[in-house]
């Protein structure tokens, strides 16, 4: 029977514009109108929409070459801003515009590859930590136009928050300010907070990044327990507010209460996916009957109840304890020298 050996496939097998993708990168100018080039990166990034994985083996050196120009223009523009002055300048100083073009960039290749894959890519440097976050509290709200950029920032933030050692020993405002609500910490919290309610994908990065620094062993008991006490009181407001629109017959609308709400309970989901069981378990029974009560109340949007089907699922296996199972594997002590020496013992002992 013949072979398939000529049988003709169209299925992409490799990145087959990677030399064009990067060109196109490293041709970026900065202060000129790089649109069309933008435009172009795109188009190219929106042909593997359905086979990411594709650009696997080349997205190291793709953010390499995004982050890395990011990063030295955000030293350079805010390295030496401190938190409390970008506090108070707030859209004062978004940043060169080169900075948000490789921003968008950054973020249409999490949109294509997944927010979950992208971040990893991130530098995690600690002197990173605050000059980012400096960056993203100088971003102009109102402009929506750079949504894009608090995006690309929220998950870099979210990658700099898991630094290994405690952030209190990196957060400069620390030794000159002893206002607790400005300092590294609280900022983080705070500014991912305020995304939650965005309509768009800024959304989900805030909730990752609020997820990253609350589920950090060394987090404070307090931050934690504030933000979830925050998280209940949104939650029934959210249930208030459905029975009283219900009430008058009035159909429910997204709203920025709306949007709030599903933020909030994606939050909580990747809590309690990646928080310490031990942490979580004083809070389950409460926002269990919490979000049964928001899932029979809280509107008809698709995107809340798919949120709320993902949290009532984590609720779940957080109320079940670890089991180890009596087949696993039993590592014990060992020795090399110690084997050779049975051995032999068994060599010397045994009738020639």
């Amino acid at each position: 029977m013949a072979s398939d050996s000529s049988t003709v496939s169209s299925t992409s097998t490799f990145f087959i514009e990677r030399d064009e993708f990067l060109n196109l990168i490293d041709n970026l100018v900065p202060n000129e109108d790089n649109e069309p080039a933008v435009e172009r990166l795109k188009t190219i990034l929106d042909r593997y929409l359905e086979s990411p994985t594709l650009l696997d083996p080349h997205l190291e050196e793709i953010m390499s070459k995004l982050v890395a120009p990011s990063n030295n223009l955000i030293h350079e523009t805010y390295g030496e801003t401190t938190i409390e002055a970008a506090i108070e300048a707030k859209s004062a100083n978004e940043g060169p515009k080169i900075l948000h073009t490789y921003l968008t960039l950054i973020s249409h290749l999490a949109k294509v590859r997944g927010y979950k894959t992208i971040k990893k890519l991130f530098t995690h440097e600690a002197v990173d930590l605050e000059p980012t976050l400096s960056c993203l509290l100088s971003q102009d709200r109102s402009n929506h136009l750079l949504w894009s950029s608090r995006y690309s920032l929220l998950l870099w933030l979210s990658m700099l928050a898991l630094v290994p050692f405690d952030i209190s020993t990196i957060d400069s405002t620390s030794s000159s300010s002893s206002n607790t609500s400005s300092n590294l910490v609280s900022q983080i919290i705070s500014i991912s907070k305020s995304y939650l309610s965005d309509p768009g994908p800024v959304r989900l990065a805030a909730a990752v990044c609020l997820s990253s620094v609350l589920t950090r062993p060394d987090m404070e008991h307090g931050h934690l327990q504030s933000f979830m006490s925050y998280s209940q009181s949104i939650l029934k407001a959210r249930v208030g507010q459905n029975k009283d629109v219900e009430g008058k017959g009035q159909v429910s609308h997204l709203s920025d209460d709306t949007f709030l709400t599903m933020g909030v309970v994606h939050t909580l989901a990747h809590l309690f996916k990646y928080g310490d069981r031990e942490k979580f378990l004083i809070y389950v029974d409460s926002f269990l009957e919490q979000i049964i009560l928001v899932a029979e109340n809280g509107g008809s949007q698709t995107m809340l109840r798919k949120l709320l089907v993902k949290l009532f699922q984590r609720v779940g296996t957080t109320f079940m304890p670890v089991r180890i199972v009596p087949w696993r594997y039993q590592r014990g002590r060992r020795s090399l020298l110690n084997n050779m020496s049975n051995n032999a013992v068994v060599a010397s002992s045994s009738p020639s």
